[in-house]
């Protein structure tokens, strides 16, 4: 039992050698800096909640239009519609925010 724990570790000892080896190697980032690299993450995350944004109002627009006579999908279409604004109104300080803690931060 003892001798296949040793052969176990061992193996696994030789298998994370090269990786280890690897982690210390230098990565060239072509100029990118932690700074630039958080904005770009940030303005996807944004350009991602505008579209959702957009996208709910468009559906909560078509809900609303469309339910004629029908006043839950007619309170589901606004509701959506007023989310969707609400949505858009806190990505767009978000990005506010982020643009004024990397200048602060970062310079």
């Amino acid at each position: 039992m003892m001798f296949s724990r040793f052969r176990f570790l061992s193996a696994l000892l030789l298998a994370l050698i090269p990786q280890m080896a690897w982690a210390q190697m230098n990565v060239n980032t072509g100029g990118l800096s932690v700074p630039r690299m958080i904005q770009n993450v940030g303005n996807v995350l944004i350009a991602s909640g505008w579209t959702v944004c957009a996208s709910i109002f468009i559906v909560g627009t078509f809900l609303y239009i469309i339910s004629i006579g029908k006043e839950n999908i007619q309170t589901s279409g606004k509701k959506m519609m007023i989310g969707a604004v609400i949505g858009a109104i806190v990505i767009a300080g978000a990005k506010g925010i982020m643009n004024t803690v990397l200048f602060f931060i970062y310079g």
